[in-house]
């Protein structure tokens, strides 16, 4: 499937695609404060997404602010791009000092979406800004649908949250949370051997 165009003259099209959104927890805030710096940590994180979004053959269609838009045509390609990413994130979190660090929420949805002039528009899109919401600081939550398609082909660790009632989505979704490393096993205690 190719990728969707970038000119504005191309012609519109509808596509099944994944569709991930970013954002970063508490970036009003943070910029307010430190408008500069924010800024300066924002891009060199873009920079950071984009270069893993070309090596699972994705496209970043746009920057939504503090956050980023990505095309996949692969739901696979897009939750491995994902994982990728937070753990690069989290790794990174844990070698500098607090102040250098952004918490990004990422969301992915597989969906029918309208593809033209260099955007993407439609339920799909919707979709996966809402599931990008449901996401913890540092954690990534996808939709019942990319579920489906990827718990066969990914080793993953999830957790399901309750169905959602979603902004301006007419049914519920079923998201699940992405654990970035898989949960401790607690072991129980063994039992005193009898007298």
């Amino acid at each position: 499937m190719p990728p969707p165009p970038t000119s504005s003259d191309a012609p519109e099209q509808r596509s099944l695609a994944a569709i991930v959104f970013t954002d970063v927890a508490g970036f009003s805030r943070r910029v307010q404060v430190e408008e500069s710096d924010t800024l300066r940590l924002l891009e060199r994180d873009f920079v950071t997404m984009r270069a893993f979004s070309a090596m699972h053959s994705g496209r970043v269609i746009k920057s939504t602010g503090d956050g980023l838009l990505l095309f996949f045509t692969s739901a696979v390609h897009a939750v491995e791009w994902s994982l990728r990413t937070q753990r690069h994130f989290a790794d990174q979190a844990a070698l500098l000092p607090a102040d250098e660090v952004l918490r990004h929420r990422v969301g992915v949805h597989l969906g029918d979406v309208f593809v033209g002039a260099g955007d993407v528009m439609g339920d799909g899109v919707n979709i996966a800004a809402r599931v990008m919401a449901e996401a913890q600081p540092g954690s990534i939550c996808i939709s019942q649908v990319v579920y489906g398609v990827v718990k066969n082909k990914l080793k993953l660790d999830v957790v399901r949250l309750e169905p959602r009632p979603l902004k301006n989505i007419s049914e519920a979704v079923l998201i699940y949370r992405v654990l970035l490393e898989p949960p401790v096993q607690k072991i129980a205690p063994m039992a005193p051997p009898r007298a």
